[in-house]
């Protein structure tokens, strides 16, 4: 089994850019969270420094009647001097509400809450900006300031004009706040949202890491099966928690499992056809070797009906010499009985012979009908063994296709797994050459069959030609062995009849005729037989040299068997 990859794995990867996503996100939006904070404190700072300023003018201008005025005793209000009262009510309001009051008369401020740095007293007796004296005392508007510089120190400040009865403006009013109260509660609030966003992408961390051990461990569990498979081990399985997954990993598990049931199933069948296949072409070898000795029997038997009919031909020869010594010596048959005894005796024992001979001829015929029925057998089942072999070549071609398009699927489902699924398509590309030698041999297979089928049709044609010729040869030496049996009666006729032989020399003459057409006719049909037998023969040779050639084919078909077995003996 191969080194496990030390670099990260997929889903880590996710999870980390998951991570520095939400990271990132959440970066985002405390800064976002932060300007708004700012804006929303600018601007409640605005309409709480607004509301206090108001509500200070409104109760410094009607809690005493007249205008206002500065005199050597203070700020006054009409006739009374408000100087003392009024500053103790703004100390009130700044311990109620935490803001700086300040009162101007003119643009010098003449009661205030402000303390100076160095602890002397209360900052009294400054002026106002510019840009506050402008807007506020020359324009009479409202003016928000959010960063005055106050005795060193930055505030958030409010003006709003102080009036006379006429509507004259005599001074302005002022509240306001140190920029870094602002400022803290912003930051805490900032600080709240970078806690909780810090806990949020912790608590995605250790889920997602989680998640990360769950997944791993499930995908590290198909990666095995599926190199158990790669080594040739059929017995891979995929865990029950992957296949009831609903995602993406559930759908590579249940086709991981489906692949390692088809393989397995595939497998099972061609080791099935494979041994098969190897018996039959063991079988049909067998078969080949038994056609190619019974065609090696047949050739000697009809070596043996060949010797047969020369001597044959030898016997008739004798016997028309035998018939012209009859015809030389019928005139004589009355002073040489004892010589016609003689002949007869000889003409009987090469009838004899002859018949033998005829005999051995007969039985020779016989098993050559015989061979010709076991041939004509063995080819028949060559040809169902050649049929058998064709359809399993064709299943084998068909298990290729299924084979390949599985591979196909193997390898798409590898390419959307990205990094992890390159096991997956190395496994996929294995499968994939083993289809296409599969297919290579069927198809070699094929073609050898294709042309032992053939050869066997061819075969099948010469053993009818073989078939007829024997039947006809045999209705041939059955009729020259009656014309034989007929000699021999003949022949005991002349024995028994040997004291009528003066009397019956007419008659004898005329068996000496039938007897010399016989003769011809028997001279015939050895000629006949001598040359059926040579075309037997060639006949012969003929299909010995077919069988030699299927046997050839049967080595070569069993030789691929035997390899296409070990090949598939790679899986267990």
């Amino acid at each position: 089994m191969e080194k496990k990859n030390k670099s990260l794995g997929l889903i880590l990867k996710l999870v980390i850019i998951s991570l520095a996503s939400v990271a990132v996100t959440a970066l985002v939006i405390v800064l976002i969270c932060r300007a708004q904070l700012k804006s929303t404190y600018e601007s409640m700072i605005k309409e709480v420094l607004k509301d206090a300023a108001e509500h200070l003018q409104s109760q410094l201008s009607y809690e005493y009647d007249g205008d206002w005025s500065l005199s050597d005793e203070g700020l006054m209000k009409g006739p009374d001097v408000v100087q003392g009262e009024y500053e103790k009510q703004m100390d009130e309001l700044k311990k109620a509400t935490g803001l700086e009051y300040t009162l101007f008369y003119g643009d010098t401020r003449v009661i205030t809450t402000i303390v100076k740095n160095d602890g002397s007293g209360r900052l009294v007796g400054t002026k106002a900006s510019d840009a506050v004296i402008d807007a506020t005392l020359k324009g009479g508007r409202d003016y928000l300031g959010t960063n005055l510089i106050i005795e060193g120190k930055e505030y958030y400040g409010y003006y709003i004009a102080l009036k006379n009865s006429d509507g004259s403006i005599a001074g302005m009013c002022f509240t306001g706040r140190l920029a870094a109260d602002v400022r803290k509660g912003v930051n805490k609030a900032v600080t709240l949202c970078v806690l909780v966003a810090v806990i949020s992408v912790l608590i995605i961390f250790i889920l997602g890491m989680i998640l990360n051990r769950i997944l791993s461990r499930q995908m590290q569990g198909v990666s095995e099966s599926l190199s158990l498979l790669a080594e040739g081990k059929l017995e891979a399985t995929v865990d029950d928690q992957v296949l009831s997954r609903g995602d993406e990993l559930g759908v590579i598990g249940n086709s991981t499992k489906q692949l390692l049931d088809e393989i397995g199933t595939i497998i099972g069948k061609i080791k099935i056809m494979a041994g098969e296949l190897n018996k039959d072409s063991e079988e049909l070898s067998s078969t080949s070797a038994q056609a190619n000795q019974a065609s090696s029997q047949i050739t000697t038997a009809m070596d043996d009906i060949s010797k047969g009919a020369v001597s044959q031909a030898d016997s008739i020869q004798v016997a028309m010499g035998n018939n012209e010594t009859i015809g030389m010596s019928v005139e004589a048959i009355e002073e040489s009985v004892g010589s016609l005894n003689d002949a007869s005796s000889e003409m009987r024992n090469s009838c004899g012979e002859t018949m033998q001979t005829l005999n051995n001829l007969i039985v020779f015929s016989d098993k050559v009908s015989e061979s010709v029925g076991t041939i004509a057998s063995t080819i028949e089942s060559t040809n169902k063994s050649a049929n058998a072999i064709s359809e399993f070549t064709d299943a084998i071609n068909s298990i290729a296709s299924q084979t390949n398009l599985l591979s196909l699927n193997a390898s798409i489902e590898a390419a959307r797994a990205g990094e992890a699924g390159r096991g997956f398509a190395v496994v996929a590309g294995e499968i994939s050459d083993l289809a296409e030698q599969s297919k290579a041999s069927a198809d070699k297979i094929n073609e050898i069959v294709s042309q032992l089928i053939k050869d066997a049709n061819e075969s099948v044609d010469v053993m009818k030609v073989l078939s007829e010729n024997v039947e006809e040869q045999g209705k041939q030496l059955n009729a020259t062995k009656s014309d034989m049996q007929k000699m021999s009666d003949n022949i005991d006729n002349v024995v028994s009849s040997s004291d009528e032989i003066t009397v019956r020399i007419d008659k004898l003459r005329i068996a000496k005729e039938e007897l010399g057409s016989m003769i011809e006719d028997l001279s015939a049909i050895s000629e006949e037989n001598a040359a059926t037998t040579q075309q037997t023969n060639a006949t012969m040779e003929e299909l010995a040299a077919t069988f030699s050639l299927i046997s050839a084919d049967a080595t070569k078909l069993s030789q691929l068997a035997k390899e296409m077995h070990e090949t598939i003996s790679f899986f267990d």
